[in-house]
């Protein structure tokens, strides 16, 4: 181990100067101070190639931000139409053998070939699928499930377009001889339920 020509105090390997009195002691000979690799040219362009990349990355992030801000304020907002219905009433009829269902109110324009009448029975069962209105002209419609048939009739006012006054008879009593009380009634366009009621 080498020692301070001046003091003597030991040195280790890595001293340029004496810890004890200051005195500069030269390289230590057998031992090479370390010195950080110089960079090169080649990592300076990989830095700048870095940083470019992150700059344009953060600049596109703050200019797609502005951007948004500007064009949403642009943009009227969203406009949501409720869903067209229907108004009706359900009574019995003076015979008591069919429950007459009465349109009150109707969207525009609505034709009986694209409004399908739905049964579902208390069980959950579908009893009649999608039927449209205009092929409901009287007489017995089978449903489905061992359930029979039942008198079902759609009564128009105007042909080709559902209006307020139009009548929908659907039988008390299937041909089985079970009861339609409690069934649930769906009048129904391809995008939606227009109107939901149960028979009682």
């Amino acid at each position: 181990m080498p020692y301070c020509s001046s003091c003597g105090t030991a040195l280790k390997p890595h001293h340029l100067f004496c810890p004890k009195c200051g005195t500069s002691v030269g390289p230590i000979p057998g031992y090479a101070p370390y010195l950080p690799p110089a960079r090169t040219s080649e990592n300076r362009i990989a830095l700048i190639i870095v940083v470019v990349l992150v700059v344009l990355v953060l600049g596109s992030v703050v200019l797609s931000a502005v951007l948004y801000v500007l064009v949403s304020d642009m943009l009227p907002p969203p406009v949501t139409q409720p869903p067209p219905v229907i108004g009706a009433t359900i009574t019995t009829s003076a015979d008591g053998l069919d429950w007459v269902l009465t349109v009150t109110t109707a969207p525009s324009g609505l034709s009986p070939s694209a409004l399908y009448l739905q049964l579902v029975a208390p069980s959950g069962t579908l009893a009649l699928g999608p039927t449209p209105l205009s092929s409901l002209g009287g007489g017995n419609v089978s449903l489905a499930g061992n359930l029979g048939g039942v008198h079902i009739e759609y009564q128009g006012t105007t042909a080709g377009v559902v209006l307020p006054g139009d009548r929908l008879l659907i039988g008390t009593e299937t041909t089985s001889g079970s009861s339609t009380q409690g069934y649930q009634v769906m009048l129904t366009v391809t995008n939606g339920v227009l109107f939901d009621a149960t028979l009682q």
